[in-house]
């Protein structure tokens, strides 16, 4: 998925970080993937996808578990946006097509290195193996999907305020009311009016949350649970709620059913983008 291939720092063997690796040998690593039931999966088999910078992936395989990778001894790096984002979506092309081919995988992030030549990656499979095989098993028929909820909060609040008997007794309040009063109460009957939004969209939010932590294996709010509602702000107030959910087909299509119920309220779009690989549920690879 476009926004999971980040560069970051990624823990490899002995500590190292990737942004450390050194020396002549090294391997740049895409993912792993299980091949226990692939017999025609050996070290060396490569994948029909273009590597980042042009470079050919093939796996190294490992009794079982195989990680694909392409020869690099030290991490991609440029100033130029336009090489940085060409790389960050040949790695992903990588992934997807290892997703393809064999099953979710369990993806790292963009830049990772292990350091060695494929005697030492498939070293590394075995050190890792308890780590790797409860992952991909947890993965199996299973895929990210990522739901983004916004709104707009004047349409949103419409059904919301109407009727509200303490809103309605500020803004007379205010109508009556002489100058300088009248801004007070102003003021009062927006806060009103925005605490009863921000109340409904948080109900609105957590009934979701609910659904999908009951058709979904894992569910993970993506802290973007952001509103725009200060006062200065109040013309164009937005909320914006991310959810990354792991499931199988059959509760993802019962997810999306939830999502049209969310989708048909006043002010609200939703997003519903997948499947992806897992990016929001891999574990951090490399630590011992």
């Amino acid at each position: 998925m476009t926004d999971e291939g980040t560069t970051e720092e990624t823990t490899t063997d002995e500590g190292a970080t990737a942004n450390e690796t050194a020396g002549d040998e090294g391997r740049y690593l895409y993912c792993v993937v299980d091949v226990a039931d692939e017999s025609d999966a050996e070290t060396g088999t490569t994948l029909e996808a273009e590597g980042v910078d042009g470079e050919e992936p093939y796996l190294v395989v490992e009794d079982g578990l195989a990680a694909l990778v392409q020869r690099r001894a030290t991490p991609y790096d440029s100033d130029d946006e336009t090489t940085v984002k060409r790389w960050l979506l040949q790695h992903q092309g990588v992934v997807d097509a290892a997703h393809e081919r064999f099953g979710t995988p369990l993806p790292v992030r963009f830049d990772t290195i292990l350091q060695g030549d494929d005697a030492g990656v498939a070293a590394w499979l075995d050190r890792q193996r308890g780590d790797l095989r409860p992952a991909l098993d947890r993965f199996a028929g299973r895929s990210e999907y990522r739901i983004e909820l916004t709104c707009d909060a004047d349409a949103f609040g419409a059904g919301v305020t109407e009727g509200d008997d303490r809103l309605d007794e500020l803004q007379d309040e205010s109508d009556e009311a002489d100058s300088g009063t009248a801004f007070l109460k102003s003021k009062q009957a927006d806060q009103r009016e925005r605490s009863l939004v921000a109340e409904e969209w948080h109900e609105t939010t957590a009934s979701l949350r609910e659904s999908l932590d009951d058709h979904a294996a894992e569910t993970r709010n993506i802290d973007r649970n952001v509103t725009s509602l200060d006062e200065d702000d109040r013309d164009d107030a937005d909320f914006e709620t991310t959810f990354s959910v792991l499931a199988d087909e059959e509760a993802a299509n019962a997810i999306g059913d939830r999502l049209d119920e969310i989708a048909a309220k006043p002010g609200v779009e939703v997003r519903y983008t997948g499947p992806w690989p897992p990016y929001t549920f891999a574990p951090t690879l490399g630590d011992e």
